[in-house]
C-alpha cells in the first residue's frame, strides 16, 4: 500500500513472490516499486501483515501525530506555516 508516499515519492513497500515468479519479474517488480522510493522482498508471506500495519496503516497514525504537534505549537504562539514546516520537515530525511 504505498500510495500515499508513492504520491510524493517518499515510498515504502515489500512483496512476497510466489514460487512462479522468475528472477526477471522479481527485478521489474523492484525496479517498478523503486521508482517511488524503496522496495523489499519478503522471505515469509505471513510477513505481509506485518507490512501492511506498519507501512500501510502507519501513515495514518504519523498523520494524526502531526496534526497534534501542529496543533499545540500553533496554541503555543507559532503561526501556521512555521509549525507545519518544522513538523513535515523534522520528519522527512533522504537517504
Amino acid at each position: 500500500m504505498p500510495d500515499i508516499g508513492a504520491s510524493v515519492g517518499h515510498s515504502v513497500t515489500a512483496g512476497f513472490p510466489s514460487v512462479a515468479t522468475g528472477l526477471e519479474q522479481k527485478d521489474v517488480i523492484r525496479h517498478l516499486f523503486e521508482a517511488v522510493e524503496s522496495f523489499n522482498w519478503l522471505e515469509k508471506e505471513d510477513d505481509l501483515h506485518l507490512v501492511t500495519c506498519l507501512s500501510g496503516s502507519g501513515p495514518a497514525y504519523y498523520f494524526a501525530f502531526c496534526e497534534t504537534m501542529i496543533a499545540a505549537a500553533i496554541k503555543a504562539g507559532l503561526n501556521d506555516d512555521l509549525a507545519k514546516n518544522l513538523c513535515v520537515g523534522t520528519a522527512v530525511c533522504s537517504r
